[in-house]
């Protein structure tokens, strides 16, 4: 008995001891685990696009749907939708002064109408700056002539306010057309004498050659020859206001 039971402990001694070592060498050949790295941040997604202004592609709009309200850009995918350009009002200036024409005053305008008179040059035309005191002119080929108009009448702002005039000359040929432009503001019933003051509007012609010429101003033609003497070289001495 004592022997059977000394035997029985050495077998239970030889199972039990080598289970240690053989974990440890199992635990050997286990592969380790890998270290977990901490995950990169992810990146911030990009911000949609806005979308005023920008909107699908849509079919087009039906024939009837009317004139476009804005004017469309479009790629296919999507189309920008621009404002429509905005065109300033044209400015049409007044015909009038600021404050004309006062109450109690009418407007005048002559077109081809007032005095007219022709002189050798400027200086002639100078000489005269009323038409009464022109005096007989002799003209002279190959240079320029020059026309004078005149006022109307007396020229007095208690009477007549802000006077302009204007003449220039065209030549077609042997014919040369003279214009004129008068404007002023006429007090109604007024008639001034005194205090006058001369208004008056000179327009030179080209270098003329000897020869007839056709002096056209307005409706009426006149004849000039160059070179002469002319003891009455007004064409027109007197005219009717007449008012628009």
């Amino acid at each position: 008995m004592g022997s059977l039971a000394l035997l029985a402990g050495a077998l239970c001694s030889c199972r039990s001891d080598p289970q240690p070592e053989v974990a440890a060498k199992a635990n050997e050949l286990q592969p380790a685990a890998p270290a977990v790295q901490p995950s990169a941040p992810a990146a911030p997604s990009a911000p949609a696009a806005p979308s005023v202004g920008v909107v699908p592609s849509a079919a087009p709009a039906a024939a009837d749907a009317g004139p476009p309200t804005s004017r469309v850009i479009s790629d296919g995918t999507y189309q920008v939708v621009l404002p429509d350009v905005v065109t300033p009002p044209t400015y049409t200036p007044s015909p009038d002064h600021v404050g004309y024409p006062k109450q109690g005053w009418s407007k005048v305008k002559l077109t081809d109408e007032v005095p007219l008179c022709v002189f050798a040059d400027a200086a002639e035309q100078a000489k005269a700056p009323a038409i009464k005191q022109v005096k007989p002119q002799k003209l002279r080929a190959k240079v320029p002539l020059m026309f004078g108009t005149f006022a109307r009448t007396c020229v007095n702002e208690a009477c007549e306010d802000l006077p302009s005039l204007q003449c220039w000359v065209d030549r077609e040929g042997d014919t040369l057309i003279v214009s004129s432009r008068y404007g002023s503001y006429r007090k109604d019933g007024s008639a001034c004498a005194k205090d006058c003051r001369s208004v008056t509007a000179g327009c030179p012609t080209p270098e003329l050659e000897p020869g007839a010429y056709k002096v056209k101003y307005g409706e009426k033609t006149f004849e000039l020859r160059v070179p002469s003497t002319l003891q009455s070289p007004c064409f027109v001495r007197e005219v009717k206001a007449r008012r628009p």
